[in-house]
C-alpha cells in the first residue's frame, strides 16, 4: 500500500486524479473437460476448446516463461505463432501440440 500512497501524494501535488483499482478475483472456477486420448492436448489435460488466438504476453503467462524467453523461443523455431505486420499471434492449440511432438523427453 505504499507504493499507492506516494502515488496519491504526487497526484495531489501536481492536481492530476489517481484511482484506486481493485483487483477482482472469480469465487469459482469451471472444472476442465475431459479429453480424449487422441487430442493433442490430452497430456496437458486442457479442454478441447482451444481455438484461442492469444497475444505475446498471454502465451508466456500460460507457458509460464517471460516474454523474452518466448521472443528467444520463437527465433529458434520452438513455437509456431502468426506474424501479421508488426502482431504477433498464436494459436494456443497449435503452440501445445508443437510442444508435444518436438520436445517430449521419454
Amino acid at each position: 500500500m505504499a507504493g499507492f500512497r506516494r502515488t496519491e501524494e504526487i497526484a495531489e501535488k501536481t492536481g492530476a486524479t489517481f484511482h484506486r483499482v481493485k483487483t477482482i478475483k472469480p469465487k469459482t472456477t469451471r472444472p476442465l473437460a475431459p479429453a480424449s486420448m487422441d487430442a493433442p492436448h490430452s497430456v496437458i489435460g486442457l479442454p478441447p476448446a482451444m481455438d484461442e488466438v492469444l497475444k505475446k504476453e498471454e502465451t508466456a503467462r500460460r507457458l509460464q516463461i517471460s516474454t523474452r524467453a518466448l521472443d528467444d523461443w520463437m527465433r529458434a523455431g520452438r513455437v509456431p505463432f502468426y506474424k501479421i505486420g508488426k502482431t504477433v499471434r498464436f494459436r494456443w492449440a497449435d503452440v501445445l501440440r508443437h510442444l508435444e511432438r518436438n520436445n517430449r523427453v521419454n
